[in-house]
């Protein structure tokens, strides 16, 4: 065989532009499919996290309400944890800010119904989602979160 081969039996090295740009569109309509359902599975994610958090709350309320006849009121995340006695892991209290809100119910004045809620934090990605809430008798708001 002789240096000079026809065209057709030399071998290609390398890819060709339209083969690249086939191959650059090929990953981009898959980032396209992945990327929000990835982002949709991350917010149901933390939102697994703020729910477990709304029930200990619920289940220290009550524990709290056992001893001292009356639930513990908290206004910011800091004050549930210091007035129910448990810290809230940080991956969760970076998306939600937490509350326990108490009302009376009856002639007695003393606090006998409570609202705790997970609120999202402003700027983090499960402002989207919305608020979560739970009251002493489990009800969940809203329902379609839980």
């Amino acid at each position: 065989m002789s240096r000079l081969q026809p065209a057709i039996f030399r071998k290609a090295h390398g890819f060709s532009i339209v083969e690249l740009m086939v191959v650059v569109a090929i990953v981009g309509i898959g980032l396209a499919i992945a990327l929000p359902a990835y982002n949709q599975y991350m917010v149901r994610n933390k939102r697994v996290g703020a729910k477990a958090v709304l029930l200990e709350i619920v289940s220290r309320e009550e524990r709290y309400a056992a001893v001292n006849r009356a639930y513990v009121a908290a206004d910011s995340t800091s004050a549930v944890e210091s007035g129910l006695g448990f810290t809230i892991p940080g991956e969760v209290s970076s998306n939600y800010d937490f509350s326990v809100t108490l009302a009376s119910v009856g002639p007695t004045g003393v606090s006998n119904t409570f609202v705790a809620t997970a609120a999202p934090v402003s700027g983090s990605s499960q402002v989207a989602d919305g608020t979560l809430q739970i009251n002493q008798f489990g009800l969940r708001m809203p329902p379609e979160k839980w």
